[in-house]
């Protein structure tokens, strides 16, 4: 799941940014349940498809306004969205008119239990074949 989107940071600043997350992450790790469907930006014209965070929601949102606070002055002139926990399991690379997600949005399974006991800070390269992710500094919850 991602907690914050930092965008593009210099090189240099990564070490004050990893010291400024270990110091920030006070928080007990926890559980989540994946419990529901849904899809960016609407279900009409979906982008983005995804699995959304049910019981456990709520400290999934003070993780985030943890880490976001934490990573304020890194993120200077972006635009703030509001947090939706989800885990993306999809998403188009351009919109192709739309789409009948209706049975992905209506489907119902058991809910999945997650331990978030931990946070990662990744550095994303954007090649012509797709993302790459790589952990720079993984932080364990109390």
């Amino acid at each position: 799941m991602t907690i914050s989107f930092i965008g593009n940071i210099l090189l240099d600043d990564i070490p004050q940014l990893t010291q400024t997350l270990e110091d920030a992450l006070d928080i007990a790790h926890f559980r989540v349940y994946i419990e529901k469907t849904g899809a960016f930006p609407s279900a009409r014209y979906p982008k983005i498809l995804w699995l959304g965070v049910g019981n456990g929601q709520q400290k999934m949102i003070a993780l985030h306004e943890q880490v976001e606070k934490a990573v304020a002055s890194f993120n200077t002139g972006r635009r703030k969205k509001g947090f939706s926990p989800h885990v993306t399991i999809g998403r188009t690379a351009r919109s192709y008119g739309k789409m009948d997600v209706l049975p992905f949005l209506k489907y119902v399974y058991s809910p999945i239990e997650l331990d978030v006991n931990s946070v990662a800070l990744y550095e994303s390269l954007l090649l012509p074949q797709g993302a790459k992710y790589k952990v720079l500094t993984e932080f364990p919850l109390n």
